[in-house]
C-alpha cells in the first residue's frame, strides 16, 4: 500500500472486484489482472484521497469483494 494506491495478490479475483476502506468505497473501480492483482487508485466515495484517510498509526480494514460476493478482509496500521 501506497499514499496512492492499494496493492493485493492473491488467488481467485473475479474480473470485478469492490475494494473498501473501512467499509467505505473507492468512486473509480479497481483494476484485476490474471485473477491474482488488484490495484485500487482513485478517491474513496467520501472524496478523501488515501493519504488523507490514512493517517500515521490509523488502523484500518481493507475488504476485497468478488463479483461473486466473496470477501477478503486485511488489517492495516498505517507506520
Amino acid at each position: 500500500m501506497t499514499n496512492a494506491k492499494i496493492k493485493a495478490t492473491g488467488n481467485g479475483f473475479t474480473a470485478t472486484v469492490s475494494v473498501f476502506v473501512d467499509g467505505i468505497p473507492f468512486v473509480s473501480g479497481a483494476s484485476v489482472k490474471g485473477g491474482k492483482k488488484v490495484t485500487q487508485k482513485g478517491a474513496l466515495l467520501t472524496g478523501q484521497t488515501l493519504a488523507q484517510y490514512l493517517t500515521p498509526g490509523r488502523v484500518v480494514a481493507i475488504s476485497f469483494r468478488n463479483a461473486d460476493g466473496a470477501i477478503a478482509t486485511h488489517v492495516y496500521t498505517k507506520p
